[in-house]
């Protein structure tokens, strides 16, 4: 025994010593391999944290010394900069093990799916927000926006007029405020005065793209909740590139908003309905919730008051829900409509608060709506079959959509479950109020689209599903058939490009054309690089919006005056829109062939046309000379026009022609003076030149400058002969520019 255990410690003592060494190497070893990772890794990191750090503080010394150089070249360097600076922050260690762990996630294609719709739906809803700009091709645009910033320049917040609720004007003010800070800054403003309705009604639209944009994500939640996430998926993508949500979206009107605003009441409805809370404190909580969104849509626009029937609808739903309620389930309904119609009246008062105080306002506003809908009609926008009119509309927009609504619509009323009659308790309800009218506008079905993409995307799910019920129950070896069947996900592909291409490339045309120029701003380009300074220009109605360098008048049809008339009066061009009246060709034939049309084949707006009158540069109008000079000779008037005669009641057309001898510091203002005998003014009219369009203090010298200063003669003046008196004067201190006294522009006959 003693031997074999000093046997066996001798053999363990000599194998002992070279594993010992061996031991201790590979510990060397590896602590040498650890000590370099670790000092790898720290110094990894901290090379990161310095170059995000020097990077971030280049950043800020060339952002801050950016004048310094070349505009092109610092904003090279600073996106530069920031390119870099994102770079090294998103390799910082916990940033990585932050991605690794999305990466990881089990929803995050579906969850990238979701969020390329919405990606895809506010491209669409933001491209071309300037579209039109300055001019407003929405006939409502401005019943919103201008109050708004009505509002924010008077701290005015009644309204007064109730043709549209409020809310989504005092949600416009603060965007108003925003973008009066934002111009501050950059040196547009420095009064709330001075606000550019051109510049905000870009970020007012903004904030409607914005609103259209959650719209489609509130679609997919609500898919989500009643019917599962691939319907929500292929409705939000439906009404994402659905083209008239696409293009009502660019604008400050009530319409996407209402959309916005119903969607946001039927979420706690459907909880309401389909995930109903166990307790009761929380059931009244969930159903005043419910109310205010409600009356908060109301206070957006008044048709989407049907959405009361869903709350209803979601009401009894939650009552029949209850496993062993301690009330009747009537009272149960009946607390419940309690604590969601006040919910309805804390809504509804909070976005249209002087609704109390303006109540005879109000109903008046409102009736009058009512009755221009149902009775008196609007010219150009009316139909005798609505519903066939709507109809038709959405089979335009997306045929296919519209047609699969129809299907889920149809199997919505078959099934009638408690998802199903919530969704038709407001769709239908609503298609039947706005089809029960004379006067139809595709935009009050905004609220209805998203209903409609719901109703076909359970259309196309149920289809699928029922496609892969069959196959997998096909008699006829179904292993097989479900091996040369196409996968769930391809088929759902198949259906949302095929149900989107053709809405989604026409939202893309319509979006292209709104970021063109449309025809009046072509328009107005070619007059202002035309027409020179102080020209007279006739403007029809709903035309041009020119500077003040330029003379407008009109108001009237072209027609309405011969060729001679406009040439006598010095108007060099005139400017036609063809859309508002339509001139007859022998009418027209007078005025020659136009010098320019501007035609909508591939932008928007009016057709116009520009006709010039031959009156070409001033130097060549006939007039009588005068040479009368004022300010020491600074001024000549060189001539003048007129007829010698005029009705009284009417005015005198008066052309003064002045040369510029030498150049003005001063305004001057200029008087014409109708005297009589006993130099008794019996007519006077006292403006600056040129209506002040071009002030005395921009004149160069040599320039020949035409002013029309119409006189106007009262109904009551006497007929007789008179005398017509001209000259200028410092309208600071009243002292007159004449060298020699009022120029007699001799006698004027009033009949």
């Amino acid at each position: 025994m003693f031997w074999g255990f000093w046997v066996s410690f001798r053999k363990l003592w000599y194998n002992w010593e070279p594993m010992e060494e061996q031991h201790i190497a590979d510990m060397a070893k590896d602590r040498t391999v650890t000590t370099a990772s670790r000092w790898s890794r720290v110094n990894r990191v901290t090379l990161l944290r310095v170059l995000s750090g020097l990077i971030g503080a280049l950043l800020f010394v060339v952002f801050v010394t950016r004048g310094a150089f070349p505009a092109s070249a610092a904003s090279l360097v600073v996106g530069l900069l920031v390119v870099a600076l994102a770079a090294t922050i998103a390799v910082q260690p916990p940033i990585v093990r932050v991605w690794r762990r999305v990466v990881a996630w089990p929803g995050l294609g579906h969850t990238a799916l979701v969020a390329g719709v919405v990606a895809i739906g506010s491209v669409l809803r933001f491209w071309g927000l300037r579209f039109g700009l300055p001019y407003l091709d929405h006939p409502d645009e401005w019943a919103v926006a201008d109050r708004a910033v009505a509002m924010l320049q008077t701290a005015d917040y009644n309204p007064r007029s109730f043709i549209y609720p409020t809310l989504y004007t005092y949600l416009q003010v603060p965007v108003a405020g925003m973008h009066f800070i934002a111009g501050v800054g950059a040196g547009l403003y420095e009064t709330v005065d001075d606000i550019d309705p051109a510049h905000y009604y870009v970020w007012g639209r903004g904030f409607t793209a914005l609103l259209g944009s959650a719209t489609v994500l509130l679609t997919y939640v609500l898919g989500r909740l009643w019917y599962g996430p691939m319907v929500g998926l292929l409705a939000a993508l439906f009404l994402a590139v659905y083209p008239s949500a696409v293009g009502d979206a660019h604008y400050i009107t009530t319409d996407t908003p209402s959309m916005f605003f119903t969607l946001l009441a039927f979420l706690p409805m459907v909880w309401m309905a389909l995930r109903p809370p166990e307790r009761h404190t929380d059931r009244l909580a969930l159903t005043l919730i419910a109310g205010f969104c409600v009356g908060l849509a109301m206070a957006t626009k008044y048709n989407v008051v049907v959405l009361i029937v869903p709350l209803l609808v979601a009401l009894v739903a939650m009552a029949r829900s209850q496993r062993a309620p301690k009330h009747p389930r009537y009272t149960t309904v009946l607390v419940g409509s309690t604590c969601s119609f006040v919910g309805v009246a804390l809504g509804f008062t909070l976005g249209t608060p002087f609704w109390i105080s303006e109540l005879p306002n109000v109903l008046n506003d409102v009736a009058s709506v009512l009755v221009h809908y149902r009775f008196t009609g609007h010219p150009g926008a009316e139909s005798s079959q609505s519903a066939l009119f709507y109809w038709g509309a959405f089979l335009n927009e997306s045929a296919l959509v519209a047609w699969a609504g129809f299907g889920g619509l149809v199997l919505a009323f078959v099934r009638r479950r408690t998802a199903d009659v919530l969704l038709l308790s407001f769709a239908v309800l609503y298609f039947i109020q706005m089809s029960g009218v004379t006067v139809v506008f595709f935009r009050n079905a905004m609220p209805f689209l998203p209903f409609l993409c719901l109703l076909a995307a359970m259309a196309v799910m149920t289809l699928i599903d029922a496609y892969q019920v069959r196959v997998s129950a096909s008699p006829e070896s179904p292993k097989r058939a479900i091996a040369f069947s196409p996968h769930p996900v391809v088929l759902v592909a198949l259906f949302a490009v095929l149900f989107s291409i053709q809405p989604f490339s026409r939202a893309v045309y319509e979006d292209w054309l709104r970021a063109r120029p449309t025809t009046r701003i072509l328009a107005t380009e070619w007059v202002e690089q035309n027409a020179p300074d102080g020209s007279r220009i006739w403007l029809e109605d709903q035309t041009l919006i020119l500077s003040d360098r330029l003379q407008v008048q009109g108001g009237q049809p072209m027609t309405s005056n011969p060729l001679e008339w406009y040439q006598e009066n010095g108007f060099r061009y005139l400017v036609v829109n063809d859309d508002v009246a339509a001139n007859a060709p022998e009418q027209l034939a007078p005025f020659g062939e136009p010098v320019a049309e501007f035609v909508r084949d591939d932008r928007y707006g009016p057709l116009l046309s520009i006709y010039a009158t031959g009156v070409g540069d001033v130097a060549d109008d006939e007039r009588t000379p005068s040479g009368a000079t004022l300010g020491g000779g600074t001024l000549v008037l060189d001539g003048y026009r007129h007829a010698g005669e005029v009705q009284a009641g009417t005015a005198l057309q008066l052309a003064l022609y002045w040369q510029v001898t030498k150049s003005l510091t001063q305004d001057y203002v200029v008087y014409v003076h109708l005297v009589d005998d006993e130099d008794t003014k019996v007519a006077q009219r006292d403006v600056p030149p040129l209506n002040g369009s071009r002030p005395t203090s921009s004149w160069q010298a040599g320039e020949l400058i035409r002013d029309d200063q119409d006189l106007p003669v009262s109904g009551e003046v006497a007929p007789g002969t008179y005398r017509l008196l001209v000259g200028m004067y410092d309208p600071q201190t009243l002292t007159p520019l004449n060298d020699a006294g009022p120029i007699e522009l001799g006698e004027v006959v009033v009949r």
